[in-house]
């Protein structure tokens, strides 16, 4: 199974780079030579580097439904400096640069983003000014390298529902599913004890990750590299796979299915959006889910219809049947019809986010009542 063509969760990036001229590009690097001096084995001049920035890592649910805790994100900015610059987080290939400076910053993307939303890890790093490194940040500044990914590891992956480590036998809940009560299930990455790299992707798991002007106004003097965190020798979770880490994830739902990980995408599919026939062993005896009907996004939170239908395409709901009322922007995914009128209610998923569920009717038989949310959310 291709990841992408059943699980359509990466978002267009809103690409913030500015590219910078040469005198504002001498300046930076007059500004931040220090800093890359303690990585260099010999004196470093203006002219031996190009510098640029990127913002890694946020503070809203990624692709795979991780959620970086804003300590987590901190823990990362000072963890960076010094890791390497790859490509693609191909290992077998050598670094193309390194990063040199990390900060955790608050930039939310609009003015109705929630503040919980709107936080970043910004990275510096430098490139030689030869060939090869001239040839990088010009495909950067071009927009042709646009995103960027993270490889890290971590202690804890707190579940949004019942707060256990979603890797337990206590947490009986799948990364993406919503839940009534509960909404939806994601799951808090904290305690980061390392950081392995940051590559350059064609689409990075993390939403919206861009390049950025390292010259912007007090960017000199905030990217401070702090103390990195301890190192610990119990459960590392290292994410270093393509997709920004699906391999660990895959190793880690298997583990707690009890079943050897796959080798590709698949088995985080079938976690994530399995029947109820294939769900947790605490669960099967009886069906925990409902089928969803609308998802109603709040104007509260949501500028214009296509910043929810973004939402929507993110988080793989439909986003093509649009009804709005003075509230709401909604977007249908299932005939009302199909569902037992009795059975309607509305739940919350997340903030500004809304949903209406409801039971399949059971005239359609057992096979109908059991449709995976797979089905449900990528109907025809």
């Amino acid at each position: 199974m291709n990841l992408h063509q059943n699980w359509p969760l990466l978002a267009v990036t809103k690409s913030l780079y500015t590219t910078l001229e040469p005198a504002q590009e001498a300046a930076a690097k007059v500004n931040f030579l220090p800093k890359i001096q303690q990585f260099a084995k010999r004196p470093v001049k203006a002219e031996d580097v190009h510098i640029r920035g990127t913002r890694i890592i946020n503070s809203k649910p990624a692709s795979f439904y991780g959620v970086f805790s804003l300590g987590a994100l901190q823990e990362v900015a000072e963890l960076i400096p010094g890791r390497p610059l790859m490509f693609e987080h191909n290992y077998d290939t050598a670094p193309v640069g390194r990063f040199f400076a990390g900060k955790r910053v608050f930039m939310p993307e609009t003015s109705l983003t929630p503040r919980k939303y709107g936080y970043w890890t910004e990275g510096l790093f430098y490139v030689p000014a030869d060939a090869e490194g001239t040839s990088i940040v010009d495909r950067v500044d071009l927009g042709v390298y646009s995103e960027t990914s993270l490889a890290w590891a971590f202690l804890e992956t707190k579940c949004s529902i019942c707060k256990a480590d979603i890797r337990s036998w206590e947490c009986g809940h799948w990364p993406g599913e919503i839940y009534d009560p509960g909404g939806l299930c994601t799951f808090e990455m904290s305690k980061i004890v390392d950081v392995l790299e940051g590559s350059i992707v064609y689409a990075g798991a993390e939403r919206g990750t861009h390049f950025y002007n390292p010259n912007e106004p007090e960017a000199a003097t905030a990217h401070a590299s702090e103390p990195a965190v301890m190192r610990a020798s119990r459960w590392v979770a290292t994410l270093t796979a393509q997709y920004g880490g699906v391999q660990h994830i895959e190793a880690m739902l298997a583990s707690k299915r009890g079943e050897e990980p796959g080798s590709t995408g698949e088995m985080l599919i079938e976690a994530m959006f399995s029947s109820t026939e294939r769900a947790h062993p605490r669960d099967r005896a009886e069906p925990r889910r409902s089928e969803i009907q609308t998802v109603l996004c709040s104007k509260d939170r949501f500028e214009s219809k296509d910043d929810a239908a973004k939402w929507c395409r993110e988080n793989s709901f439909a986003w093509d049947k649009h009804e709005e009322s003075r509230e709401d922007h909604r977007f249908t995914q299932r005939d009302a019809a199909d569902l037992d009128p009795a059975s309607l209610r509305t739940i919350a998923v997340t903030d500004g986010v809304q949903a209406v569920i409801g039971s399949a009717k059971k005239s359609g038989g057992a096979a109908q009542a059991s449709a995976s949310l797979l089905e449900s959310l990528f109907a025809a």
